[in-house]
């Protein structure tokens, strides 16, 4: 059988998978220091991301560094996007965009250029779920 741990990484690869890529969707070179900003592309509808991933890499990030949630475990945020950083794009290698607090959990997301981001933006429905054997088709 299974232990503990071998079981509950079971059931996150089940409910909780990682996204199948990620879409670059700002960077800058703004100071000499570099900043990617990423959207995790869930591995479907039935599933989405509550944030996105920013690294100093133009790496496109490992999909293992991130896990996407059900779909139905959210809701679309009330929470206004927030503007929390931009860059204004001067210098060579530098790219006008805005970083964003965009749901009530505080996640990170961003735009090229200085409008308010107008994907969707997620949070999850309640504050604590529970994963029981005989109902884990219904969750996902």
């Amino acid at each position: 059988g299974l232990g503990g741990t071998e079981r509950f990484l079971e059931v996150a690869r089940a409910v909780l998978p990682h996204p199948r890529r990620f879409k670059l969707v700002w960077s800058t070179l703004a100071g000499g220091k570099p900043l990617y900003v990423w959207r995790p592309i869930a591995p479907s509808a039935a599933y989405v991301a509550l944030g996105f991933v920013a690294t100093c890499s133009e790496d496109e990030p490992l999909p293992s560094s991130v896990h996407c949630v059900p779909a139905r475990w959210c809701v679309e945020t009330r929470t206004p996007a927030r503007a929390v950083g931009e860059a204004t794009g001067s210098g060579a290698n530098s790219r006008p965009g805005s970083l964003w607090v965009v749901n009530a959990a505080g996640l990170l997301g961003a735009t090229a250029g200085h409008t308010r981001p107008t994907d969707a933006a997620y949070d999850l429905r309640e504050d604590i779920f529970r994963l029981e054997h005989h109902k884990l088709d219904k969750m996902i």
